[in-house]
C-alpha cells in the first residue's frame, strides 16, 4: 500500500527493517520481495538489503537465501502432527507441492477438520488454526523457493556437496523440490555424472542403480 500511495521512501525502510529481525520469517520475506515484487523502488531496496546481511555473514546472498528456506515444523521424515487432543491428524506435504491430511488410522481426509466438542477445548483451536497458518506459509514459501530454483537453472548455480546436502536433503520442504529433478556432479565446471535423489532419501543413477 505504502509505494501505491506515494510513500515508497517507508517501504523501503521497512523491508531493511525486516531483514535485521532475528526471525528467519522475515528475511524470507525479504528475499521473495527482491526476487518479484511490483514497484522496482522496493524490490530493488530489498536486493540490497539482503546484500548487506550476506556480508555482515561474510556469505553471498545466495547462500544466506539457501540458510533462511524455513523447514515449516515439518520434521525429517517430511510429517506434522497436529494435537487435536483424543485425535490427532498428520500432515505431509506431497511431491505435487500439496498438504496431505491423514488421521492415526492413516485415512486421508480432504482437509484438516474444525474441532469438535469432544476436543481439547485449548489444544484442538491451536491446532486448527496453526494449520490454517501453514497453508499460507507453505503457499508463499513454494512460490519463493520455485523462483528460485528457476534462477539458478538460468545462472547454472552449483552448490559444494555438503551445502546441497543441507538444502535440499535435510530439509524436507526442499526435498520435495529436489526429488524431481535431474542433478549434476560437476568438477572444474565439466559435467561429470549425473543422479536422482528418491523419495525414500536414497540416490539412484541414470541406471537406477544405488549412487
Amino acid at each position: 500500500d505504502w509505494p501505491k500511495n506515494a510513500r515508497g521512501a517507508m517501504a523501503c525502510n521497512a523491508v531493511a527493517a525486516l531483514s535485521v529481525s532475528p526471525d528467519p520469517a522475515a528475511l524470507v520475506a525479504v528475499d521473495s520481495i527482491s526476487r518479484k515484487f511490483k514497484f522496482r523502488q522496493v524490490k530493488a531496496a530489498a536486493a540490497a538489503a539482503l546484500e548487506r546481511a550476506a556480508q555482515a555473514l561474510g556469505i553471498t546472498a545466495e547462500e544466506l537465501a539457501d540458510r533462511i528456506v524455513p523447514t515449516l515444523d515439518f520434521a525429517p521424515d517430511g510429517s506434522r502432527v497436529f494435537d487435536y487432543g483424543p485425535r490427532k491428524f498428520t500432515v505431509r506435504l506431497t511431491p505435487s507441492l500439496e498438504l496431505a491430511v491423514t488421521t492415526e488410522a492413516g485415512k486421508t481426509v480432504k482437509s484438516m477438520p474444525s474441532p469438535g466438542k469432544t476436543d481439547d477445548p485449548e489444544k484442538a483451536p491451536a491446532a486448527y488454526e496453526a494449520y490454517k497458518a501453514l497453508k499460507k506459509q507453505i503457499k508463499t514459501t513454494i512460490t519463493a523457493q520455485r523462483a528460485r530454483l528457476e534462477m539458478a537453472l538460468s545462472a547454472q548455480r552449483c552448490w559444494e556437496s555438503e551445502a546441497w546436502q543441507k538444502l535440499f536433503v535435510d530439509n524436507p520442504v526442499m526435498h520435495q523440490f529436489a526429488i524431481s529433478l535431474i542433478w549434476g556432479v560437476y568438477k572444474n565446471n565439466e559435467l561429470k555424472e549425473t543422479f536422482r535423489f528418491m523419495e525414500d532419501g536414497s540416490f539412484n543413477t541414470v541406471d537406477e542403480e544405488e549412487y
